[in-house]
Protein backbone atom coordinates (compact mmCIF):
# COMPACT_ATOMS: atom_id res chain seq x y z
CA UNK A 1 0.00 0.00 0.00
CA UNK A 2 2.02 2.97 -1.32
CA UNK A 3 0.82 6.07 -2.80
CA UNK A 4 -2.15 7.86 -3.04
CA UNK A 5 -4.17 4.73 -3.28
CA UNK A 6 -2.28 2.82 0.28
CA UNK A 7 -3.21 6.25 2.09
CA UNK A 8 -6.73 6.38 1.08
CA UNK A 9 -7.11 2.41 2.08
CA UNK A 10 -5.44 3.28 5.22
CA UNK A 11 -7.36 6.60 6.18
CA UNK A 12 -10.52 4.45 5.31
CA UNK A 13 -9.30 1.66 7.35
CA UNK A 14 -9.21 3.95 10.21
CA UNK A 15 -12.31 5.28 9.72
CA UNK A 16 -13.85 2.36 10.22
CA UNK A 17 -12.21 0.96 13.05
CA UNK A 18 -13.17 4.15 14.74
CA UNK A 19 -16.47 4.33 13.49
CA UNK A 20 -16.93 0.41 14.43
CA UNK A 21 -15.99 1.52 18.39
CA UNK A 22 -18.33 3.88 18.47
CA UNK A 23 -21.28 2.13 17.27
CA UNK A 24 -20.47 -0.52 19.36
CA UNK A 25 -20.50 1.20 22.22
CA UNK A 26 -16.43 1.35 23.08
CA UNK A 27 -15.33 3.52 25.86
CA UNK A 28 -12.94 4.12 28.02
CA UNK A 29 -12.43 4.96 31.78
CA UNK A 30 -12.26 8.96 30.83
CA UNK A 31 -15.50 8.68 28.99
CA UNK A 32 -18.84 7.93 30.19
CA UNK A 33 -20.67 4.76 29.70
CA UNK A 34 -24.12 4.14 29.07
CA UNK A 35 -24.98 1.19 31.42
CA UNK A 36 -26.61 -2.21 30.63
CA UNK A 37 -29.26 -3.91 32.29
CA UNK A 38 -27.63 -6.07 34.99
CA UNK A 39 -24.37 -4.40 34.61
CA UNK A 40 -22.07 -5.06 37.26
CA UNK A 41 -19.85 -2.40 38.69
CA UNK A 42 -17.94 -1.22 41.65
CA UNK A 43 -19.10 2.11 43.42
CA UNK A 44 -16.22 4.59 43.11
CA UNK A 45 -17.83 7.34 44.63
CA UNK A 46 -20.81 8.71 46.58
CA UNK A 47 -21.85 11.97 45.91
CA UNK A 48 -24.75 12.04 48.41
CA UNK A 49 -27.61 9.42 49.61
CA UNK A 50 -29.14 8.88 46.97
CA UNK A 51 -26.41 9.38 44.34
CA UNK A 52 -23.61 7.48 43.20
CA UNK A 53 -20.71 7.04 40.85
CA UNK A 54 -19.65 3.65 39.35
CA UNK A 55 -17.47 2.17 37.08
CA UNK A 56 -18.60 -0.75 34.85
CA UNK A 57 -16.54 -3.78 34.23
CA UNK A 58 -16.84 -2.98 31.08
CA UNK A 59 -14.82 0.36 31.36
CA UNK A 60 -16.01 3.92 31.69
CA UNK A 61 -17.64 5.88 34.50
CA UNK A 62 -21.60 6.76 35.30
CA UNK A 63 -23.37 8.76 37.61
CA UNK A 64 -26.29 6.41 39.10
CA UNK A 65 -29.38 8.48 40.97
CA UNK A 66 -31.47 5.67 42.69
CA UNK A 67 -34.65 5.02 41.22
CA UNK A 68 -37.94 5.70 44.22
CA UNK A 69 -35.98 7.13 46.86
CA UNK A 70 -35.27 10.72 47.64
CA UNK A 71 -32.08 11.62 50.52
CA UNK A 72 -31.93 15.24 52.14
CA UNK A 73 -29.39 17.30 49.82
CA UNK A 74 -26.07 17.51 51.31
CA UNK A 75 -24.15 18.52 48.22
CA UNK A 76 -26.24 21.32 46.47
CA UNK A 77 -24.91 24.18 45.39
CA UNK A 78 -25.34 27.19 47.29
CA UNK A 79 -27.81 25.19 50.05
CA UNK A 80 -26.94 24.39 53.33
CA UNK A 81 -27.01 20.51 54.32
CA UNK A 82 -30.75 19.52 54.81
CA UNK A 83 -32.19 17.20 58.04
CA UNK A 84 -30.51 14.47 58.26
CA UNK A 85 -28.58 14.51 54.97
CA UNK A 86 -25.21 14.22 56.55
CA UNK A 87 -26.22 11.04 58.26
CA UNK A 88 -28.00 9.88 55.02
CA UNK A 89 -25.02 10.43 53.05
CA UNK A 90 -23.19 8.38 55.51
CA UNK A 91 -25.42 5.40 55.37
CA UNK A 92 -25.06 4.90 51.45
CA UNK A 93 -20.84 5.58 52.25
CA UNK A 94 -21.09 2.70 54.74
CA UNK A 95 -23.27 0.36 52.38
CA UNK A 96 -21.89 0.89 49.18
CA UNK A 97 -18.21 2.52 49.38
CA UNK A 98 -16.06 0.44 46.83
CA UNK A 99 -18.55 -2.28 46.71
CA UNK A 100 -19.26 -4.13 43.63
CA UNK A 101 -23.35 -3.74 42.42
CA UNK A 102 -25.49 -4.83 39.84
CA UNK A 103 -27.26 -1.94 38.70
CA UNK A 104 -31.37 -2.33 37.24
CA UNK A 105 -33.42 -0.39 35.32
CA UNK A 106 -37.18 -0.01 34.81
CA UNK A 107 -38.85 0.32 31.68
CA UNK A 108 -41.65 2.16 33.46
CA UNK A 109 -39.40 5.30 34.44
CA UNK A 110 -36.93 7.37 32.13
CA UNK A 111 -33.19 5.73 31.73
CA UNK A 112 -31.83 9.17 32.33
CA UNK A 113 -33.09 11.96 34.47
CA UNK A 114 -32.66 16.14 33.41
CA UNK A 115 -29.18 15.80 34.88
CA UNK A 116 -28.23 13.19 33.05
CA UNK A 117 -28.21 10.73 35.87
CA UNK A 118 -28.81 7.08 34.55
CA UNK A 119 -31.87 5.97 36.87
CA UNK A 120 -31.43 2.33 38.11
CA UNK A 121 -32.04 0.17 41.48
CA UNK A 122 -28.32 -0.75 42.76
CA UNK A 123 -27.92 -3.96 43.98
CA UNK A 124 -25.38 -4.75 47.02
CA UNK A 125 -23.10 -7.87 47.16
CA UNK A 126 -25.12 -9.33 49.96
CA UNK A 127 -28.19 -9.07 47.41
CA UNK A 128 -30.00 -6.36 49.43
CA UNK A 129 -30.83 -3.21 47.00
CA UNK A 130 -29.29 0.42 48.05
CA UNK A 131 -32.63 2.07 47.42
CA UNK A 132 -34.50 0.07 49.70
CA UNK A 133 -32.06 -0.10 52.22
CA UNK A 134 -32.03 3.41 52.60
CA UNK A 135 -36.20 3.52 53.50
CA UNK A 136 -35.39 0.89 55.54
CA UNK A 137 -33.15 2.65 58.38
CA UNK A 138 -35.45 5.68 57.43
CA UNK A 139 -32.78 7.10 55.61
CA UNK A 140 -34.55 8.53 52.66
CA UNK A 141 -38.15 9.20 51.77
CA UNK A 142 -40.26 7.20 48.81
CA UNK A 143 -39.74 9.48 45.67
CA UNK A 144 -42.26 8.82 42.45
CA UNK A 145 -41.27 11.08 40.05
CA UNK A 146 -43.98 12.47 38.00
CA UNK A 147 -46.15 9.67 39.82
CA UNK A 148 -44.28 7.28 37.62
CA UNK A 149 -45.74 3.35 39.05
CA UNK A 150 -42.29 1.90 39.08
CA UNK A 151 -41.60 -1.80 39.61
CA UNK A 152 -40.99 -1.50 43.44
CA UNK A 153 -43.21 1.00 44.44
CA UNK A 154 -45.28 -0.49 46.69
CA UNK A 155 -42.07 -2.77 48.63
CA UNK A 156 -40.89 1.09 49.06
CA UNK A 157 -43.41 2.66 50.36
CA UNK A 158 -43.97 -0.40 52.49
CA UNK A 159 -40.25 0.20 54.06
CA UNK A 160 -41.22 3.82 54.78
CA UNK A 161 -44.25 3.27 56.44
CA UNK A 162 -41.63 0.98 58.70
CA UNK A 163 -39.45 3.16 59.25
CA UNK A 164 -41.68 5.75 60.44
CA UNK A 165 -43.55 3.28 63.13
CA UNK A 166 -40.33 2.13 64.14
CA UNK A 167 -39.61 5.77 64.80
CA UNK A 168 -36.13 4.67 62.74
CA UNK A 169 -33.91 7.78 60.82
CA UNK A 170 -35.16 10.81 59.77
CA UNK A 171 -38.46 10.31 61.29
CA UNK A 172 -36.99 9.89 65.08
CA UNK A 173 -35.04 13.28 64.56
CA UNK A 174 -36.37 15.82 66.62
CA UNK A 175 -35.42 18.70 63.70
CA UNK A 176 -37.15 16.72 61.44
CA UNK A 177 -40.54 17.87 62.93
CA UNK A 178 -39.13 21.34 62.35
CA UNK A 179 -38.39 20.52 58.46
CA UNK A 180 -41.29 18.51 57.48
CA UNK A 181 -40.15 17.86 53.69
CA UNK A 182 -37.45 15.98 55.63
CA UNK A 183 -40.03 14.58 58.46
CA UNK A 184 -42.09 11.55 57.70
CA UNK A 185 -45.56 13.54 57.22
Amino acid sequence: MTGARGSRTAAALTAAVACAGVVGGCTTSSTPATAEQGDIATVTRVVDGDTVIVEPERGGTIRVRLIGVDTPETVKQDTAPQCFGREASARTHQLADHATVRLEFDTAVDRVDRYGRTLAYVWLPNERMLNSELLTGGYAREYDYNHQNYRYRDQFRDAQTSAQHANRGCGRSAASQRHPEWGFA
